[in-house]
């Protein structure tokens, strides 16, 4: 099973599971969004083959992708219709089959979870593989149960002190407008970041810390600079804490539907530049969790507005059934 590959899309992995249905839903209502279309990717593995039966190996995958394939596409056309969508079985590693269709993506959507017993580590090996080798931003799917078409909430970005959170800020503000809700700005530093020399007396603490506030606060200010001009749609809360960006991101998304945090990099050493607490917090965030990656910031934007001093492509045209 083969899909045609000529125009951008949203990616989905799907294994059957319940977690990935759930993420082949929220890629649909990103494409509505977008106007964009879902490749929903199956791969089967080389254990599922059995190479001394009479089936060939291509009739082999079909069989063992359609039933699976055919619930992801039925969940798109039950709650999106309009959503075009094709799909792609096929045999390999999961990881690596995923990493190569990622090439073509706008975005990529894996579930939280897997299935089966191994679903933990089947998390941890792919969607961590997605995020630190992949070729798009990619969105781990964390909804409930009863998970509908509509979403409240605002969305939360993590914002650093440097040029790596650009596209987060990109995807966060552009996924804000396009939901119809509000952006919370959330920018921490860490305690052991304080000189213990200032730290001497309790008055010296509190001079030190009202300063550390208003020195984050300033950063703060200048990262949105530009952004809140290009999105006057989007109502953006500023917030700056003191402690671990993990507990405070988790925290303060608590009635959030999307958080969105940037990576460091791409390559083959990615996993030891790509953050740690992007690691943690996809596994403790109470919502879904969109790690944007620096190459892919011209994708988020609208071409009608411009990115503070850089230019973006056009969206991808409509696509339809």
């Amino acid at each position: 099973m083969t899909a045609d590959l000529a125009n951008g899309y949203i990616l989905v992995g799907v294994d059957g599971s319940q977690s990935a249905l759930r993420a082949v839903r929220w890629a649909a209502q990103e494409a509505h969004h977008r106007r964009a279309r879902v490749l929903i990717a199956h791969v089967v593995t080389p254990r599922q083959i059995d190479y001394e039966s009479p089936l060939s190996v291509d009739d082999q995958v079909e069989m063992h992708g359609h039933d699976i394939v055919a619930a992801a596409e039925y969940r798109i056309e039950k709650h999106f219709p309009s959503v075009r969508s094709s799909v792609t079985v096929v045999a390999g590693d999961p990881t690596r089959s995923l990493i190569e269709l990622s090439r073509g993506a706008l975005l990529t959507a894996v579930g939280a979870t897997g299935r089966g017993r191994v679903r933990a580590a089947v998390f941890g090996s792919v969607a961590m593989a997605m995020i630190s080798r992949g070729h798009s931003p990619v969105a781990v799917i964390r909804v409930p149960e009863y998970y509908g078409a509509v979403q409240t909430g605002p969305v939360v970005v993590g914002v650093g002190g440097d040029d790596d959170g650009e596209s987060a800020l990109a995807w966060a503000f552009d996924e804000a407008s396009r939901r119809h809700t509000c952006l919370v700005s959330v920018h921490t530093w860490d305690t052991r970041s304080t000189p213990t020399s200032l730290l001497e007396s309790s008055m010296a603490e509190m001079q030190a810390r009202n300063a550390r506030v208003t020195e984050e606060r300033a950063t703060l200010a200048e990262r949105l600079a530009g952004w809140q001009e290009q999105y006057p749609d989007v109502p953006v809360t500023r917030i700056v804490r003191q402690g671990r960006p993990v507990d405070e991101l988790v925290d303060i998304a608590e009635h959030a539907q999307l958080i969105v945090v940037g990576s460091r990099g791409h390559g083959e050493r990615s996993g030891a530049l790509f953050d740690s607490v992007t690691r943690m917090l996809i596994r403790r965030a109470p919502c879904s969790v969109l790690v944007a990656r620096p190459d892919s910031r011209l994708n988020a934007v609208d071409p009608a507005r411009s990115t503070p001093a850089r230019s973006t492509p056009a969206r991808s045209t409509p696509a339809r059934r």
